[in-house]
C-alpha cells in the first residue's frame, strides 16, 4: 500500500517524530515501555461506590491507552531501531493508537472544564464515554495487528497480555444507551449544535 494521503502522511509523520526523538535519547521510551511491562497489575475490579461524576474510570481507561501505545512503540523502536519507518504498516497502527488517544483525552478534557463551570454535562460525557468505548476497540485491535507483525514467543505473549489487560473495563459501559441518549438531544436540539 502507498500511504499518500495528508491525513495518512501527518499521522505517520508525529509517530516518526516521536520515536526519533527516542532513538537519539531525548525521551526515554525503552525504559517506559520496559517498566510498564515489569508492572502489570491485576484485571481492575469494580467500585460501587465510586462517584461517576469524577471521570475516575475514563480517566483510568484513557491512562490504559497511552500505556499500550508506550509497550508497542518502545518494542517497536527495540526491534527495528533506524529502520523502523520503513514498516509502514506498524507505523500507522501506531499513528492510529495516538490519534484515537487524542481525539477521547480532548473531548474528556472539555467535559472537565464544563463540570468545573457548573454546566450540564451528562451529554458531553455520554459523548466521551461512547467515544472512549470505540476507541478502546479500535486501539485494541491496531496494537494486536502492531504486536504480532514484531513480536513472538514470550515478548508476543507478555504484550498481548498485557494488551488484554489494558483494554478491560471495570464497569463496561450501555453503549446502545449512550447512543439513545446522545440522539434524543440530537433530535431535541434539531441539529448538532448543543453544549
Amino acid at each position: 500500500r502507498i500511504y499518500e494521503g495528508t491525513n495518512e502522511i501527518n499521522r505517520i509523520h508525529a509517530v516518526g517524530m516521536l520515536l526519533k526523538k527516542a532513538l537519539k535519547g531525548e525521551i526515554d521510551l525503552l525504559g517506559v515501555a520496559r517498566k510498564i511491562q515489569r508492572t502489570l497489575p491485576q484485571p481492575p475490579q469494580p467500585n460501587p461506590a465510586e462517584d461517576s461524576s469524577s471521570f475516575a474510570q475514563e480517566k483510568e481507561v484513557l491512562s490504559n491507552l497511552k500505556k499500550i501505545f508506550i509497550a508497542v512503540a518502545g518494542n517497536a523502536v527495540q526491534q527495528y531501531q533506524t529502520d523502523l519507518e520503513k514498516q509502514q504498516h506498524l507505523v500507522l497502527n501506531m499513528a492510529e493508537i495516538l490519534i484515537e488517544i487524542f481525539m477521547v483525552e480532548s473531548a474528556l478534557l472539555r467535559v472537565e472544564k464544563q463540570a468545573g463551570k457548573k454546566e450540564e454535562t451528562r451529554i458531553p460525557m455520554a459523548m466521551v464515554q461512547l467515544k472512549l468505548y470505540q476507541a478502546v476497540e479500535k486501539v485494541a485491535q491496531n496494537a494486536k495487528e502492531a504486536i504480532l507483525s514484531f513480536a513472538s514467543g514470550e515478548q508476543q505473549r507478555v504484550l498481548l497480555e498485557g494488551l488484554r489487560h489494558w483494554t478491560t473495563y471495570r464497569t463496561y459501559p450501555n453503549s446502545a444507551a449512550l447512543k439513545d441518549a446522545i440522539a434524543d438531544r440530537v433530535i431535541t436540539e434539531g441539529g448538532y449544535c448543543f453544549d
